[in-house]
């Protein structure tokens, strides 16, 4: 399973700390703390999960499972938000699925 990033619906920039993502469908926008713009850059850079897991820990000085639970509730926010897909990993992926 991939986390593929809806390119035709979110735009993002980052403003000082945060990061702001744009829903161009529905107009609402979402800001991310830093350890969810951590997260977002890593999936944007197609960086694989303990990838990820590793700069959180790493970075803020959290266990492993704090920084799973972290990545799995913002994945599930932005998935339910539009703003990511969740897909299966075959040979005819896109090249922006991550």
């Amino acid at each position: 399973m991939r986390i593929r990033i809806d390119t035709e619906r979110v735009v993002w920039r980052t403003l000082k700390d945060d990061l702001v993502l744009l829903h161009l469908e529905t107009g609402a926008y979402y800001t991310l703390n830093e350890t969810g713009a951590l997260i977002w850059q890593g999936l944007v850079d197609g960086r694989p999960y303990p990838d990820i897991i590793a700069a959180i820990t790493s970075t803020y000085e959290v266990d492993e499972r704090a920084a799973q639970q972290d990545f799995e509730r913002l994945v599930n926010e932005l998935t339910g938000q539009g703003l990511v897909e969740l897909v299966d990993d075959d040979v005819g992926a896109k090249p922006d699925t991550l």
